[in-house]
């Protein structure tokens, strides 16, 4: 299967992926969120999460409209997507 075949999921999966590195910089500080509005709030809050934050929230945007609006074209935001993805995992340290 080819990000030309389902841009949508790719766009999923990739918000997917940043949500789990937000996750491991919360971990490492002894906070767990519970659903995604507790991780909004702590996005707002921790200062270590605050240089992906803009990122982060564009990516849940395309991510929100890719799983629930099926109208909607994605096939040529999947490399800014994927770009979204490596500035949040740059911002977060997470990029050797």
């Amino acid at each position: 299967m080819s990000a030309v075949d389902h841009p949508d999921w790719k766009i999923i999966v990739a918000f997917y992926a940043a949500l789990h590195y937000v996750e491991a910089v919360l971990a490492g500080k002894n906070i767990h969120s519970t659903d995604h509005k507790s991780r909004n709030q702590y996005m707002r809050t921790v200062a270590e999460l605050q240089p992906a934050r803009a990122d982060y929230e564009s990516l849940a945007s395309y991510a929100w409209t890719a799983r629930y609006d099926p109208r909607v074209d994605f096939s040529r935001q999947v490399q800014a997507v994927c770009d979204l993805l490596i500035e949040i995992k740059r911002s977060l340290g997470q990029v050797n």
